[in-house]
């Protein structure tokens, strides 16, 4: 679910101080938590972030008052894998945020989860994924995740652009190259890369509690060896809504947000009508909070 979850929790960057905020604290335990579920493909998922993070700079600017370094533990979860990692984020400006993170995932064997293919033109719909359920085997090994996020704010229009790059090194079946991973919804490379890029374009309501607009989210695949993607990369767009219930920074539990998003499908292979039909939307819910455990 990660193609769209995780970047959807965290719409417009939960904890960053706006100008009427209270001074940010040089140190801070801060913890980021998400819960989301989706359909096409069904999916659920939990992620927890807890981190040290360092203010850089003492500022009155809006884009540099909450500048920082982060580094802490992490965990996504879902009924078909475990991941546990390390993450190290860094905002510099407000307008730009890069993020590396390393994790191990393992992935149980459950949901005819995963099942790998020696070649990236295989057959992975969910019907073909269901006929082999069989198949799907429990195994683990290395992600390495690579982020860049811009984001910038005019009125009440707010654009942000999020990349994240994906390494992904599992132990897979001898004579295999690639296998189906439910979090980007994809045919994954084995030591190879996942390109996963959103662009939000969203009207921010005034008191900052109501957040609507569009999101665009395109994937990409690097098999390496000479291998084709064989249309494997894919496209949706569609609309994006977050509720934040109240925000009271420095609470241990903060910005409570509810989050809608329904995209429809651009382009892939299975569906767009050979497999599953068009016009069944990418659906995902969510909730999420932040919060500060120990500013000091």
């Amino acid at each position: 679910m990660y193609a769209a979850l995780i970047l959807l929790v965290g719409l417009l960057a939960p904890g960053v101080a706006r100008a009427e905020d209270p001074e940010v604290p040089r140190h801070r335990l801060f913890l980021e938590n998400s819960t989301a579920v989706r359909i096409n493909p069904l999916g659920l998922m939990e992620v927890a972030n807890l981190s040290y993070r360092l203010k850089l700079m003492e500022s009155d600017s809006i884009l540099f008052e909450d500048t920082y370094l982060m580094v802490g533990p992490g965990l996504f979860l879902s009924p078909a894998f475990v991941k546990p990692g390390v993450r190290v984020e860094v905002m510099p400006i407000a307008l730009l945020q890069l993020s590396a993170t390393y994790r191990y995932q393992y992935f149980l064997g459950t949901f005819d989860q995963i099942q790998s293919w020696p070649d990236p033109s295989a057959d992975w719909s969910d019907t073909a994924i269901e006929e082999t359920g069989d198949e799907a085997y429990s195994t683990g090994g290395h992600q390495v995740v690579l982020q860049a996020r811009l984001q910038a704010k005019v009125g009440p229009i707010a654009v942000r652009e999020t990349t994240r790059w994906e390494y992904n090194d599992l132990d897979i079946t001898d004579g295999t190259v690639a296998y189906y991973d439910q979090t980007p919804d994809m045919l994954v490379p084995d030591k190879g890369w996942l390109m996963v890029s959103d662009l939000d374009v969203l009207y921010v309501h005034p008191d900052n509690t109501l957040k609507a607009g569009v999101r665009w989210t395109y994937t990409a695949h690097y098999y390496g060896n000479g291998l084709k993607s064989e249309g494997n990369d894919s496209q949706r767009l569609g609309p994006l809504v977050a509720y934040t219930f109240f925000d009271k920074p420095g609470a241990a539990f903060n910005q409570p947000t509810a989050l809608v998003l329904a995209q429809w499908h651009l382009q892939h292979r299975f569906r767009t009508g050979e497999d599953v039909s068009q016009a069944l939307p990418y659906l995902a819910v969510a909730f999420q909070f932040v919060g500060d455990l120990l500013p000091w």
